[in-house]
């Protein structure tokens, strides 16, 4: 999902055009503060040659998407990139496995059909006397790990199948994958430089709709797709500080949404940050009335953030009380971290909670 139009005066050949970025980025950046920034310091590897591609790629029997056979020739081949940045084609190859299988990763995969698929291909690869990795190469099979973003999160590339060329983040704990926005290479990497000359965060870049303040409002009114709606919010996260336009187009939100919704607390979070005191009994509520876990423990966490001390110290008998009723494990660390930061645990409370937890 690309959100802005291309400037007129940008160079019309994408190659050059991220040639000219990577250096302009590099100029913003030149302390090395950006996530990532001081692994790949945005130098890029030499190109490779055309013949060295097609080597790789007669080599496992696949071809490679076009987008990343011109990067890695006439642009670079590895450094520079997102997170902690890009392979070289020697590295994307040890990193990877059945690169010529069908890759059967897809956006619309459910929680329950993915660890479905896992439970199945580590029987096969157990039937098949496989080792203990075999499972996870027959789940990520079809796809070029291009870089890391650590731990076991790392970035790969599609190069077969309905979604060839698409960028997906991976974990090796075989959590479900999550397809990036842009439908191809370039695009993915022209826009990681695209958010860091405009000053937006990429820490978790790909996994948030592009675009600015504007565009992004913009998007959430053009459409009746709740999803889509929800998304154009979460995108809002990358930006450091909202305007105060924003931030009025964001009360209106709010109060137009039913509450205890995906929609009202993404909105509440980015209320809670640019202008706390509008919707502290609102995260008050939330707190005290939301059915879903899920929202009562970003309201805790929300209010130990941004609620002044004093009136935190206030809320402790309120917030020792719902301690005792709360059944969600995680709800009640929650609620345990506030009370702490007031500085007035009740010991009693505490004892208390050393008890099994009752099942909702």
């Amino acid at each position: 999902m690309r959100l802005w139009k291309r400037k007129h005066t940008e160079h019309p050949d994408p190659l050059q055009r991220i040639r000219e970025k990577l250096a302009q980025a590099a100029r913003q950046d030149n302390l090395l503060q950006i996530f990532g920034a001081s692994r790949h310091k945005y130098i890029l590897h030499e190109p490779i040659s055309p013949a060295a591609v097609e080597a790789f790629e007669q080599k496992h029997g696949i071809a490679l998407p076009q987008e990343l056979t011109d990067f890695l020739t006439a642009v670079g081949s590895g450094g520079a990139g997102p997170y902690h940045g890009l392979y070289t084609l020697e590295q994307m190859e040890q990193k990877s496995a059945r690169l010529a299988e069908p890759c059967i990763l897809r956006p619309d995969f459910t929680e329950e059909e993915w660890w479905e698929l896992e439970a199945l291909y580590e029987k096969q690869a157990e039937e098949a006397n496989e080792g203990c990795e075999a499972g996870g190469e027959r789940m990520f099979q079809g796809t070029l790990c291009i870089g890391t973003q650590g731990w076991t999160h790392d970035t790969v590339l599609i190069l077969n199948g309905p979604y060839r060329g698409r960028i997906v983040y991976i974990d090796r704990d075989e959590q479900r994958p999550f397809f990036a926005y842009e439908k191809n290479f370039l695009n993915w990497y022209e826009r990681w430089l695209d958010e860091l000359i405009a000053g937006r965060s990429v820490e978790r870049f790909g996994r948030l709709p592009g675009g600015s303040e504007q565009e992004l409002l913009a998007l959430f009114d053009e459409t009746d797709d709740d999803q889509l709606r929800l998304e154009a919010l979460r995108g809002l996260f990358k930006i450091p500080a909202l305007g105060p336009g924003t931030t009025a187009r964001l009360r209106h939100i709010f109060r137009e949404t039913e509450p205890y919704t995906p929609l009202a607390l993404v909105t509440l979070q980015h209320l809670a940050k640019a202008d706390y005191p509008y919707v502290e009994n609102d995260l008050l509520d939330v707190l005290h009335n939301s059915p879903r876990s899920e929202e009562r423990q970003v309201a805790a966490r929300l209010l130990q953030t941004y609620m002044p001390t004093e009136t935190l110290r206030k809320k402790v008998p309120d917030l020792t009380k719902l301690l005792h009723q709360e059944n969600d494990h995680g709800v009640v660390h929650s609620l345990l971290m506030l009370i702490q930061a007031a500085g007035a645990i009740d010991s009693d409370a505490l004892l208390e909670r050393r008890s099994p937890i009752k099942p909702d």
